[in-house]
């Protein structure tokens, strides 16, 4: 009869380990993100606000307002245009032509007053509805303003009305990609590219809409070109490796990377990217020498890296996990105290790899100090201190850890196993029924007749 008994306790015991195993690999060890995030720089550029000048193609100035033309062309070429607008506004009649509205909308325009700009170029429309001009003037200003929607519309209007120049179809690149639009973009920026094949806006516009859309042979084919042009231009080769990888080809991404690398400029992220994948690849110290350029420039992002000493000692790179940590504690003094926390509790799980069961427990309790509420530390200094048979305090800490939100379960499943260790079985099966009346499993459910089983051949007691 003993020797049943005890077959049952080790084929619980062993369910119960297997099953916090899994846990713990959830909390703590879920490795590296797998998504490689590589940083682009998203086209960005200036939008001119246009030129207050006298005479439109589409529409003159009234004779009445000559006067007052002359009037304005010195302020204008002297870009005095607080001056001019005040003139404007003092003598302008009360119908104003087109033409009138177009110049005053310029000049509040190149104020940074894009409402009023909005307004006059409105103004000017009312009076003649196919001014071209004004079509793509209103689309700056609601540029300007955001208002992207109300600037599409304007901007396809004026090429519907004969403005085709490489400029108005970069405008509707930027447009359709802040609408996210990028198929739309895409097309919009190859026709500016077309008339304007050497500017460099829309050609970067055009490699991101081209991203974006998931045209990725045609993105490549761009940078190929572009990259036998400019082959020093760091930005090039990060977004062929952001091609590169969206394709699912790690090594040449990698190598992409690297040159951006070389040629200098990179960003933190990029050199994370490069890091993961070297590790990806089994290269770890490359990756540590790229993540020691991230810590000495002052970029100590500890959720990642505690994710990614985690998936080292998971992958058992225990020597590489050392070698990060090591870096980290170099500038430990920069971090703060929940950040400390993290380290030091990979610090205690790097110690308890090497058996110095004393120092994890201390470096343990150390990390708990710091950030009270960090579950992964007090679940694991009650697994450590089970192991050392001192229940009391694993008991107390396995308490603290299943009020925790998202630890209830793992806790309550660790100190039945501390119970276990003590044959007080009895309490640990109270202790299974209502964590199974919480959260209802097949694990818990074949954990409580094993131990109905023991319970059972014991006679009560227990």
């Amino acid at each position: 009869m003993m020797k049943s008994r005890l077959a049952c306790v080790v084929a619980f015991t062993s369910v119960l380990a297997v099953a916090f195993g899994a846990q713990s690999a959830t909390g703590k060890n879920a490795g590296v993100d797998p998504r490689i995030a590589i940083e682009i720089t998203a086209p960005q550029w200036q939008l001119p606000a246009g030129t207050a000048i006298l005479g439109e193609r589409e529409a003159s100035l009234a004779a009445a307002e000559q006067p007052l033309a002359q009037q304005l062309r010195p302020l204008l070429q002297a870009e005095q245009y607080t001056e001019a607008l005040a003139l404007l506004t003092a003598q302008q009649s009360d119908e104003p032509s087109a033409a009138l509205w177009l110049l005053r909308g310029q000049i509040e325009q190149q104020l940074k007053d894009n409402q009023a700009a909005a307004q006059s170029y409105r103004a000017a429309l009312t009076l003649l509805p196919d001014f071209a001009r004004a079509h793509r003037a209103l689309a700056l200003a609601a540029i300007a303003d955001e208002q992207y929607r109300e600037a599409r519309t304007s901007l396809a209007r004026a090429v519907s009305l004969g403005i085709t120049d490489s400029t108005t179809y970069g405008y509707l690149g930027y447009i359709n990609l802040k609408a996210g639009q990028s198929f739309a973009a895409a097309e919009a920026y190859q026709q500016a590219l077309v008339l304007d094949p050497d500017n460099r806006d829309w050609q970067s516009g055009l490699l991101y809409a081209l991203t974006q859309s998931g045209q990725y042979d045609s993105a490549e084919a761009l940078l190929g070109d572009l990259i036998n042009q400019r082959s020093d231009d760091a930005e090039l080769w990060v977004q062929r490796a952001q091609v590169q990888l969206r394709q699912h080809h790690s090594d040449q991404a990698l190598s992409s990377l690297e040159v951006a690398i070389r040629l200098g400029g990179v960003s933190s992220a990029n050199r994370q990217a490069a890091a993961q994948l070297h590790m990806q690849a089994g290269n770890f110290p490359r990756a540590l020498a790229l993540l020691d350029k991230n810590l000495a420039a002052g970029d100590i992002n500890m959720g990642y890296l505690s994710r990614l000493a985690s998936w080292m000692m998971s992958e058992e790179q225990w020597r590489a996990a050392g070698q990060l940590l090591q870096s980290i504690d170099a500038h430990k003094s920069k971090l703060s105290s929940t950040d400390n926390a993290r380290r030091l509790h990979l610090q205690a799980r790097l110690a308890e790899h090497r058996g110095e069961q004393t120092n994890a427990m201390a470096a343990m309790q150390n990390a708990i100090e710091l950030d009270p509420s960090f579950a992964d530390a007090i679940v694991d200094l009650a697994r450590l201190k089970t192991n050392a048979q001192a229940y009391a305090e694993a008991e107390m800490l396995y308490s603290r850890a299943a009020a925790l939100p998202g630890y209830r379960q793992q806790a309550l499943m660790g100190k039945a196993q501390a119970l276990i260790n003590q044959e007080r079985y009895r309490e640990s099966l109270t202790l299974l029924r209502d964590l199974y009346r919480e959260q209802p499993s097949g694990e818990i459910q074949r954990n409580i007749n094993t131990l109905e089983r023991i319970v059972n051949q014991r006679g009560g007691r227990g």
